[in-house]
């Protein structure tokens, strides 16, 4: 009988010394929808934190191009009101217009005027001195969409015996761009920006690297 009670006391003495010993130090977590309490710093813990980092990654966008500073700023401000990270781009296109033959500039108004007149009494029309566009004192023998006709009057200015030149022309135009920065959590579904998109016609949305 006493050898009884004997064994169940060293038992129980064992049990409660080795109950703290088995996780010194360590915090517990209680992850929403499981009901096993994970410790931290644990293989189990570090296998949580990234089936975590899994579900929620960084996501980019690029949504434009904008010609209206307008549409920039209200769609600028609808996104940031529900917490996406949004800054401006801008982007300038350059689109070919057509070719200018001329002759290089003068050096004063005096100069380019006489050189004009030269240039008539040789029969060649529709020459004009450039006093404010630059080049400055350039003369213009003519701009032309088509490469073939500007070549024809390159050609025959040359024959008369003028230095004439032909270079092409082309328009700028700036366009805005919205950067957006989110995650998957925070994102907007598909039937929103499905809506952006049919509100703001002409503009496209682009997934991207984040950087």
């Amino acid at each position: 009988m006493l050898v009884l009670v004997a064994l169940n006391t060293v038992v129980a003495i064992v049990f409660l010394s080795a109950k703290p010993v088995a996780v010194p130090n360590k915090e517990k977590i209680y992850p929403p929808n499981l009901a096993t309490i994970i410790l931290i710093g644990t293989p189990e813990y570090e296998a949580y934190i990234a089936s975590q980092e899994k579900k929620i990654q960084m996501v980019c966008y690029e949504l434009g191009p904008f010609t209206e500073n307008s549409y920039v700023s209200a769609v600028g401000h609808r996104l940031s009101s529900r917490k996406l990270d949004v800054f401006r781009k801008t982007d300038t296109e350059k689109e070919k217009i057509g070719y200018w033959v001329y002759l290089e500039p003068e050096r004063s108004r005096a100069l380019g005027r006489l050189k004009v007149e030269e240039i008539k009494l040789l029969g060649l029309k529709d020459v004009v001195l450039l006093t404010q566009n630059n080049p400055r004192y350039a003369i213009s023998l003519g701009f032309f969409k088509d490469k073939g006709f500007a070549n024809r009057r390159l050609l025959k200015a040359q024959s008369l015996g003028l230095d004439a030149k032909m270079s092409p022309r082309y328009k700028y135009e700036d366009y805005q761009w919205l950067g957006i920065r989110t995650n998957t959590e925070n994102d907007l579904t598909q039937h929103e920006w499905s809506n952006i998109l049919r509100e703001y016609q002409d503009i496209e949305l682009k997934t991207v690297n984040c950087q």
